[in-house]
Order: C-alpha cells, then sequence, then structure tokens
C-alpha cells in the first residue's frame, strides 16, 4: 500500500526525473539542470537515509559502482576536471537511492508523464513553425543556440528538437523514456511507442529512426502474444509510421519535385562532417575551419539574423583556437589502453570522437572494461530464461546509446541505467520465488 506521506518523495523524484532530461540547457557552459537534478538527489537521500539499509546492499551493484567511482577519481588526477566529481557524486547518490526501491514504486507513472511533457513541447514546436510560420526557440534565455535549421539563420530546412540544442539529443531522451515505459510493462506502450517513434522520426535525426524501429522490434519480443496475426499488425502499424513520416517529410517541401533533405543525407551519411565528430574525431576538417574564417571576414552587420551568425561565428572562431592550443593532447588520446585515462569530459574538448564507445575505451582501457563485463555477468548470472528476452532488450538499448552522443555523461544517463538495473534485480526476484 502506497502511503500518502510519501508525496514529497514522489515530488522530488518527479524534479529528478525532467530536470536530468534537460541535459541540453547550459548557462557558462554549465549543465545547470543537472545541477538541480544531483541537488534533488541529494535532497531525496537525506529524506530517505533512515529507510535505506547499508548493510543490504547487494554486492554486485556494490562492485560495479566502486569501479565507475574509482575510474572516475583517476579521470580528476588524469585531466582535473570538476566532470569527474559530478559523476562520483551523481552515481553514489542514484545507487544509495536505488538501495530503496519503495521509492521508485511510481516510476511508471512519472516516466509517461515527462515522456508526453517533451512530447507536447515537441509539438508545439514543429505546428508552430508548419502552421503559422513561427519558430519557437525555447533557448532564447539561456547559453547556445538550438540547431533546427540546415544553415545558422537559414529557414529553408527546419528539423525541430522540442527542449534540446538538436534533433539527435530530443530522439535519445525520447528513446530512454519510452524504454523504460516499455521495461514497465506500461499499460499504454502500444501509443506511446507509436508516438514516440513516429516523432523521433519527424525529428529527422538519423539516429532517430533507427531507434524508433528498434523500439518496435524490442516491443515485439518482449510481448507474449507473438503469433501471426500480432506480427501482421504491428508490421502494419510499423509501416503505416514509416509512410505517414515519408509523406511529411515531402509536404513539409515548398518544391514537391525535390528530394527531402533527409533522404540526401542517408546517400552522403558516411561523408557528412555529423559521422566524422561522432565516429573519427571531434575536430574540425580543413574545409570547416577555412569556411568559418571566411564567414569571419564578412560583415554581417546588416543581415536580417546577424546576431545567430555572429553567435555561430564567434562558437567556431574560438572552437579553431582552441583546438589549435589542444594539439599536444589531442595526440595523446587514446595512448594508455591498458587503463585508460578515467572518467572525465575534458576528452571531447581534445577531438575524443563523440560517441559512447569512444568514451568508454578511452576512459576504462582493456582493464575497466575487463571489470564491468564482469560485472555484468556476476549481475545476471542468476537469471532465468524466462527473463532471457528481456535481457536482449536491454542489451540492444543500450549499445543503440552507445553509437550516440556520450549520453553516459550525464546524470539522465545513470538515472536510467540503475532503473534499469532494480527492474532486473525485480524480475529475478520475482523469478526465484515463483520457482521454490
Amino acid at each position: 500500500m502506497y502511503k500518502s506521506s510519501n508525496i514529497h518523495k514522489d515530488i522530488l523524484l518527479g524534479i529528478i526525473l525532467l530536470a536530468a532530461s534537460l541535459w541540453d540547457f547550459r548557462q557558462y557552459d554549465i549543465r545547470v539542470f543537472d545541477i538541480i537534478a544531483l541537488c534533488s538527489c541529494l535532497m531525496l537521500f537525506l529524506v530517505s537515509y533512515k529507510d535505506i539499509s547499508f548493510k543490504t546492499f547487494d554486492k554486485n551493484r556494490l562492485f560495479m559502482v566502486s569501479i565507475l567511482i574509482l575510474w572516475s577519481l583517476y579521470g580528476f588526477w588524469s585531466y582535473n576536471h570538476y566532470s569527474s566529481f559530478v559523476m562520483i557524486g551523481g552515481v553514489f547518490l542514484l545507487f544509495a537511492l536505488f538501495q530503496q526501491q519503495e521509492i521508485f514504486s511510481r516510476l511508471h507513472i512519472l516516466v509517461p508523464i515527462v515522456l508526453f511533457v517533451h512530447l507536447i513541447v515537441f509539438w508545439i514546436q514543429y505546428f508552430s513553425f508548419y502552421l503559422f510560420d513561427y519558430y519557437v526557440d525555447y533557448f532564447t534565455y539561456f547559453e547556445g543556440a538550438a540547431r533546427n535549421f540546415s544553415m545558422p539563420g537559414g529557414m529553408k530546412h527546419f528539423r525541430p528538437s522540442g527542449l534540446f540544442q538538436e534533433p539527435n539529443s530530443f530522439s535519445l531522451c525520447i528513446f530512454m523514456l519510452t524504454s523504460l515505459c516499455l521495461i514497465q510493462k506500461n499499460k499504454y506502450i502500444p501509443f506511446l511507442i507509436i508516438l514516440a517513434g513516429f516523432s523521433m522520426m519527424v525529428s529527422q535525426s538519423l539516429w532517430g529512426s533507427i531507434a524508433s524501429i528498434m523500439l518496435f522490434l524490442c516491443y515485439i519480443l518482449l510481448t507474449n502474444k507473438i503469433n501471426t496475426k500480432y506480427l501482421t499488425r504491428m508490421v502494419l502499424a510499423l509501416s503505416g509510421v514509416i509512410l505517414l513520416f515519408v509523406g511529411l517529410l515531402f509536404l513539409q517541401n515548398s518544391n514537391l519535385n525535390q528530394t527531402p533533405q533527409f533522404l540526401k543525407r542517408i546517400d552522403t551519411v558516411f561523408s557528412s562532417g555529423s559521422f566524422r565528430e561522432r565516429f573519427i574525431t571531434n575536430t574540425l576538417s580543413e574545409n570547416d575551419k577555412m569556411k568559418w574564417s571566411a564567414y569571419a571576414e564578412r560583415d554581417w552587420s546588416q543581415h536580417k539574423n546577424k546576431v545567430k551568425w555572429e553567435q555561430y561565428i564567434k562558437k567556431y572562431t574560438d572552437r579553431i583556437i582552441r583546438e589549435e592550443e589542444n594539439k599536444k593532447y589531442t595526440d595523446a588520446l587514446m595512448s594508455n589502453v591498458i587503463i585508460g585515462h578515467g572518467f572525465s569530459t575534458k576528452p571531447f574538448v581534445y577531438g575524443l570522437a563523440l560517441n559512447g564507445f569512444s568514451f568508454f575505451w578511452n576512459s576504462l582501457g582493456l582493464l575497466g572494461i575487463s571489470l564491468v563485463l564482469l560485472s555484468s555477468i556476476l549481475f545476471t548470472r542468476r537469471a532465468s530464461v524466462q527473463i532471457f528476452p528481456e535481457l536482449a532488450c536491454y542489451f540492444v538499448i543500450f549499445i543503440m546509446l552507445l553509437l550516440s552522443y556520450p549520453i553516459v555523461t550525464y546524470s539522465f544517463f545513470w538515472f536510467w541505467m540503475f532503473s534499469i538495473i532494480v527492474q532486473i534485480r525485480s524480475k529475478q526476484t520475482c523469478t526465484t520465488a515463483k520457482s521454490v
């Protein structure tokens, strides 16, 4: 029975979830909502610590957390950057809080609410632009600018991103929230998957479009109704969503005979700057340096979007100077393959490719990755055959996250990760109890 006295815990938990999901808002290069989420974690820990038994800590979870904290300390020693301590605090607080599973019994209600908030804001931005020719910029009063257009200041190719600076970040958040609903067996999950998947496609994120299809496949894998009739319905639903999306792409074009920009990007995906930044190196190419240097020499005082252009030019000229200064560090990346360099976001400044795999490899090295894999094996070694499909879904979802921007550096990722761990543990406990 849920106690009404726990409402304040629900409120704090909701603040943590919502604030952590707003990682793209920055002021003075600080993720302000990450700080709010961590402070709320601390408050929830203080009001709940009497109910948390430190004697009953799961040894396997404790082993994994110890690895993360040890390599975070190592990261601070390597780079002397605050991000290492932020990770230590977040991991410890979430680990301690998730020991008391009652606190998180309301996630099945809170997660869909936060998901709907993001989707509503996204569609407000979409319809405002296409129906009323009005661009809603949620970053007006924050540092940085949303990258919703193909060119800074241009209005030809619009890609909505909701409360995020770009469509990929929006898709990441929606993918993770929807996957939590999927794992929690929310009764509205078919509707949520269709709406979330369609929204990720409409954002025109290539990663998001693939991730939306993965959500459909994971849902099919986890359902207990697998038969010809059910599979036919799901395939038709997925096909309908894809056809509706492609139809919208052509309707959005001013010239209906022209191939939509999204479809053109598929043809050039491996030669694009985004692919280079994410999987090769997070440094500007020589062509980009020349382009932005030329832009900097032009007079933008009379341009109708001069503020946007000036923001972009300052950002990229500062980046060119910074990359020249950091060349000596860039060559040292990936040099320590045995124990890595520790957890820190500083390597991205030096040009580390912006994906989760490169982050883990650079941070942990062979030894750290081996220990994390060992802790994962120990954690799931008693899993029954009944939850193997769920473990397979968790694995696929995790791999998808690692292929995108390094969400592992945000508190939202660790909130998501510990939610998954608690879910696995509760399923193992239920399965064991049934078999006794």
